[in-house]
């Protein structure tokens, strides 16, 4: 790893130092195991939180501007515009992805996003673990459990409109099938 990738990595190696440091002290020695477990997991989900977003910043830093970006309704989009950010709701919690957007002056031409695709981000704000815990939970218990549970379980959170309309996507398109023959 370059001296470059460790900078975009360094909130995350923070986050782990301190985990380290926590578990290392001498209060922590005295910690019933449910307490050590309770810590690593609060603490733990946001470092892997971190780590998701530093990828994300070094995978902005590494993209490359392109030149002739076509839509597919074959429109040109000229106009490159440089850090345009939108939310991404992980398990680990939210990120924001960084990315270049390519556009035309005519407004009802929408921008386009390379990194999306190559992300393979859908339209809303919810990453592809959350929408598959949202079909597992709302298989089983109310929308309303299903939202309570992916708050508790995870650093993610969605509400029960969002939750509802997650689970018409997923299961319209055969997600929760593969759900349920995983288990």
């Amino acid at each position: 790893m370059s001296i470059l990738e460790e900078d975009f990595f360094k909130l995350a190696n923070e986050q782990y130092a301190e985990l380290v440091n926590s578990l290392s002290a001498e209060d922590a020695q005295a910690w019933e195991h449910g307490e050590v477990e309770s810590y690593i997991t609060l603490f733990g989900t946001e470092l892997m939180r971190r780590l998701f977003q530093s990828h994300l910043d070094l995978r902005y830093a590494q993209e490359e501007y392109q030149k002739g970006v076509l839509g597919s309704d074959g429109e040109a989009r000229p106009h490159r515009r440089k850090k345009t950010q939108r939310q991404l709701e992980t398990l680990f919690g939210e990120v924001m992805v960084t990315r270049v957007g390519y556009s035309t002056q005519t407004p009802e031409v929408s921008a386009l996003y390379p990194q999306d695709g190559k992300l393979n981000l859908a339209t809303d704000k919810y990453s592809d673990g959350i929408r598959r815990r949202v079909a597992e939970e709302a298989s089983k218990v109310s929308f309303a459990e299903t939202s309570e549970t992916i708050a508790k379980t995870t650093g993610g959170e969605i509400g029960k409109r969002q939750l509802a309309r997650s689970f018409a996507e997923e299961t319209s398109a055969g997600s929760l099938v593969n759900v349920k023959r995983s288990r």
